[in-house]
């Protein structure tokens, strides 16, 4: 070919597919990851913060069965979605599903340990696994799109994005179980502070995204003028209800600080914001997919 060539629609603002089913199952796993991993080191270190009836892996279990669920549709034939498995010594995608059976799984154990009062070591330990294969789960997805090779899907990039929803996701899912426990009003201010922290970082690199301009030869800034072009839309909404997590999160701690605690208006204002930044996050990865460009053939804009 000859050097310079390029796709004959070089630059055309075509967004790609929206994968639905598979922005289902990445921000849900996330966020049952992120809610997981902080409510065991909540148990780590301050055991009594929250009492044994809030446990955070009861309601992490149950996203993460959605978030699984919803990923079959992605196949043509779930029925045989058990063969994926066979491709773990060389597919990353393999390895997703592998991590993330054994985090539900170890979730079921952990939240089944909590509630029944099992000894605090034997829930430490489930914890810790369950904590463990999640994480692991969700660098296993990183590594499934940043194996294509594509630039907006890096390695560096796509961790970014996925640690801010598991972050974001699990503080604020923390947040509401506390609130609606009545637990203790510094575990409180702390989930909300790291909500506060994901929320900024998310609208501050998600609003760097849509102001990059350039060559459209560049795969990034083809992707931040489809953010401003065909999906602004979608780009705005997702920008404003992360900024509504910004204003609902202090909202919630001062309401919590002028009730009894466990009433019925923080537990209610927290569960709202958690929903809000979970409608936010799949936005994000809509447009995640939605703005990837894969690499095309040379005047023939395949």
């Amino acid at each position: 070919l000859p050097q310079g060539a390029r796709p004959a629609d070089n630059g055309a603002l075509r967004p790609a597919h929206g994968h639905t089913p598979l922005v289902v199952m990445l921000v849900l796993t996330q966020v049952a990851v992120g809610s997981v991993t902080l409510g065991w080191l909540i148990e780590l270190v301050a055991p009594t913060a929250v009492s044994r009836s809030g446990a955070l892996a009861t309601p992490a279990l149950g996203t993460a069965a959605v978030a699984l669920t919803a990923s079959l549709a992605h196949l043509g034939r779930p029925r045989y979605a058990w063969r994926a498995v066979r491709g773990f010594s060389h597919s990353w995608l393999s390895r997703e599903i592998v991590a993330f059976g054994l985090f539900v799984l170890l979730s079921a154990f952990y939240a089944m340990a909590i509630l029944a009062g099992a000894p605090r070591a034997l829930s430490l330990a489930l914890g810790g696994g369950a904590a463990s294969t999640g994480l692991a789960g969700v660098a296993t997805s990183v590594m499934v799109y940043a194996a294509t090779g594509r630039r907006s899907w890096s390695a560096a990039r796509t961790t970014a994005r996925f640690a801010l929803t598991s972050l974001l996701g699990g503080s604020l899912s923390v947040l509401t179980v506390v609130a609606v426990d009545g637990g203790d009003p510094t575990l409180l201010t702390g989930a909300g502070a790291l909500g506060v922290a994901g929320a900024s970082a998310a609208a501050l690199t998600h609003w760097q995204a849509r102001r990059r301009r350039g060559d459209r030869d560049d795969p990034l800034v083809l992707r931040g003028s489809l953010l401003r072009g065909p999906l602004d839309g979608p780009s705005t909404a997702r920008l404003l209800l992360t900024m509504m997590v910004l204003l609902l999160v202090p909202a919630t701690l001062a309401l919590a600080s002028s009730e009894p605690r466990g009433s019925a208006g923080a537990a209610t204002l927290s569960a709202v914001s958690a929903a809000t930044a979970i409608c936010a996050e799949l936005l994000e990865r809509h447009l995640f997919f939605r703005t990837s460009v894969g690499p095309r053939l040379p005047a023939g804009g395949a």
